[in-house]
């Protein structure tokens, strides 16, 4: 989600909270192009110095898009950092954004392992935290590669070391992304590893790219 795609490095932006989430809960964006480049714009308002886009999950797939568009426009930034989430030629087009509630929270604690009890017998905070869900899947299942040519920027690309769905051989796949100077490091933890260790993270982030 947005909070997910932080711009590190020489200066913090704050980017607009993405659609089903917070004050914009009961917005939908139904076009991936659409919120790449409403991000794309945010950024253009927000700054002029160089930028390092960081995203996770969906965010990682986000900030890629959005890298991929300011490269294009002559704004690139300086590097792009992808957590937890698969080369975009990679991403599998499963679809489960219309499940019903129980059968879309048995498929996230399979596939993520990270539901916590509480969380899945709790039917109120489900209603909290599915339509976010939804709204992330659906727009990662819109999304159709198409190739490109690398990217002329630095990538830094880590994982959990715990992830049952994204092994560092997977997340290898990514190299063929960039044509500058491409760094891959896993992290102890599954798919949602860089929370509870997001200092340090950043940290040697920043150190490598």
């Amino acid at each position: 989600g947005i909070r997910d795609i932080g711009v590190t490095g020489v200066q913090t932006c704050a980017l607009p909270i993405l659609p089903g989430r917070e004050e914009r809960w009961d917005e939908t964006a139904n076009d991936l192009h659409d919120l790449v480049l409403e991000f794309d714009e945010a950024l253009d308002e927000q700054t002029n110095e160089p930028l390092n886009l960081a995203g996770h999950s969906f965010g990682g797939l986000l900030a890629y898009l959005i890298s991929e568009r300011r490269c294009r426009r002559g704004v690139p930034p300086q590097a792009l950092v992808a957590m937890a989430v698969a080369p975009p030629d990679r991403l599998e087009s499963e679809s489960w954004s219309g499940a019903e509630d129980h059968e879309l929270v048995d498929y996230l604690d399979r596939k993520y392992g990270a539901i916590p009890a509480g969380l899945r017998e709790n039917h109120q905070l489900l209603q909290g935290f599915l339509p976010a869900v939804r709204h992330d899947l659906r727009l990662m299942e819109s999304y159709q590669h198409k190739p490109t040519e690398p990217l002329p920027i630095n990538l830094f690309v880590c994982g959990g070391m715990d992830d049952r769905q994204l092994p560092e051989k997977s997340l290898a796949g990514w190299q063929r992304f960039t044509r500058s100077k491409f760094t891959l490091k896993m992290f102890e933890g599954g798919h949602f590893f860089p929370y509870p260790q997001i200092e340090a993270i950043t940290k040697i982030i920043a150190s490598e790219v």
